[in-house]
């Protein structure tokens, strides 16, 4: 749409970018094809003794593998106060989130006027530690279930990584207040705060997905989509509200504003995570 524009900011490297990312688009649906079945007894690489490894202690729901699941529990999900909670925690989320996807190479620049060479390692090097954080949610919400139950080891984990998100933004703010001299003011400090964000996010993602599957039983693909869908509707009114706070030309006060705005986003998700019920399913099994 802008292709002049485009190529006086980033030259001609975004078309071989998106050629790269399409391929590997391929090679990974072509990869999961192949290897992946709907279940794991029925892979043809799975020996005998896999499977009765695979199906000890859960003969009967094998037995119903291939029954119908029937329709979404729409209404069960509309009324569901535990869901509701679920959705609102997945858009206060990606609020808080999609600022280092989309304004952190630009704050970058702005305010500690980094190059651009180096603003991409930058920008690249919060969601990586976020993989790690996916990681360790998915370890710590499996031992917290198992010694406290569903209902506060899916809790806990999501709300303390809210918690530690908030922090990380605040430190933002109160860093940023800093002389310019200061070394801790200073760019690579900020992405270090920024990863913190980012694995706090991820790390309450493992938990968030295993309540789904808590709550929803044979109807978690229903109960996972409803929720999903709301945090990606967080994540698309993220943009006018950075636009509305940040403006063309924004300063350093309405960095920090956009900071509490992010810290406040996760406030709500920290609530909602401390309220949500793993051990509430949303519809009866026998549906």
């Amino acid at each position: 749409m802008f292709p002049n524009s485009t190529k006086k900011l980033y030259g001609r490297g975004w078309r071989p970018v998106l050629y790269i990312y399409g391929v590997a688009g391929l090679l990974v649906a072509a990869f999961f094809w192949y290897f992946f079945r709907e279940r794991p007894e029925t892979h043809p690489w799975s020996n005998e003794a896999e499977h009765a490894l695979i199906l000890r202690g859960r003969e009967e729901t094998a037995k119903h593998a291939g029954k119908q699941i029937g329709a979404a529990p729409v209404k069960e999900l509309v009324l569901s106060g535990n869901m509701w909670c679920c959705c609102l925690m997945q858009w206060g989320t990606n609020i808080g989130w999609l600022f280092l996807m989309t304004w952190l190479p630009r704050y970058l620049l702005d305010v500690h006027q980094v190059p651009i060479l180096e603003r991409a390692t930058m920008t690249m090097i919060p969601p990586l530690i976020g993989m790690i954080g996916m990681f360790c949610g998915g370890s710590l919400t499996d031992i917290l279930g198992a010694k406290l139950g569903v209902k506060w080891g899916r809790r806990l984990p999501i709300a303390g990584s809210r918690v530690t998100a908030i922090l990380a933004y605040v430190g933002c703010i109160g860093l940023s207040m800093l002389p310019a001299e200061h070394s801790l003011n200073t760019p690579w400090v900020f992405v270090g705060l920024f990863s913190i964000v980012a694995f706090s996010t991820d790390f309450g993602a493992a938990p968030t997905w295993a309540f789904s599957q808590d709550v929803g039983g044979r109807q978690v693909g229903a109960v996972l989509g409803w929720g999903n869908m709301w945090g990606n509707l967080g994540a698309a009114v993220a943009p006018p509200i950075y636009n509305y706070f940040l403006g063309e030309n924004p300063t350093l006060s309405d960095w920090n504003t956009m900071f509490g705005i992010c810290a406040a986003s996760f406030l709500v998700s920290a609530f909602c995570a401390l309220i949500i019920d793993a051990s509430k399913p949303i519809a009866p099994e026998a549906d």
